[in-house]
């Protein structure tokens, strides 16, 4: 048979194939997240407060005005000039009258021990021109009895007049068993050594002022 004759079959064309659904995407899984922390608000920075001074209670009190504080400063330094004024006329005293409060102290130890002898050699001309030896030791003899104690200076003077001799005088407290009796030793310069001049004891203390008294 002549394949020309034969009758073609026709070519068959693939039959075709429903569509597939595409694949619909799964869930992708997410990696762990942290765990969200708490924040704190922010907070600008404040230095730290200085320490404050503690108040002070209102008293009502207003400050002083300045003419009264003018006025204080003033009288502060008119007392601070007094103070050192007494500082040096004390000073001065003391020195003028060192030598002389060592007499002076003498006299009143031998007095207190009736050493009348040691007393009339310490005497002055114008003493011994007013009392002996022996009028001297019946002043002593009435004096110490009462005079028995601790003494102490309580004041000092030196007085020098134009026209007449310097004078140191001093005045003493002596404690006894009787109470407090008070004495008074005025020496006199004989040309540079201190000699007795006078002395008075009494039961009162005794002023350093001679002027309304006799002093031989």
């Amino acid at each position: 048979m002549n394949p020309e004759n034969q009758n073609p079959v026709p070519p068959t064309s693939p039959t075709p194939m429903p569509p597939q659904p595409a694949p619909q995407p799964g869930p992708v899984p997410l990696p762990p997240q942290p765990t969200p922390q708490p924040t704190q608000p922010y907070q600008p920075y404040v230095p730290p407060t200085p320490p404050q001074p503690p108040l002070m209670p209102d008293t009502g009190k207003k400050g002083f005005p300045k003419w009264l504080k003018i006025a204080l400063i003033a009288v502060g330094a008119v007392v601070v000039l007094i103070v050192l004024f007494i500082v040096v006329v004390t000073a001065i005293v003391n020195s003028a009258t060192k030598d002389a409060q060592k007499v002076s102290d003498q006299i009143v130890n031998d007095i207190q021990s009736r050493n009348v002898g040691s007393l009339y050699s310490q005497a002055s001309d114008a003493f011994k021109q007013a009392a002996t030896q022996e009028d001297l030791t019946a002043v002593v003899s009435n004096a110490a009895p009462a005079l028995q104690g601790d003494e102490k200076v309580t004041g000092k003077k030196i007085a020098a007049e134009t026209g007449n001799a310097k004078h140191a005088l001093f005045s003493y407290s002596v404690a006894t068993s009787n109470g407090t009796r008070y004495m008074r030793v005025i020496l006199e310069d004989d040309n540079g050594t201190w000699k007795l001049y006078n002395f008075k004891y009494d039961d009162s203390p005794i002023s350093l002022d001679t002027s309304d008294e006799p002093t031989n």
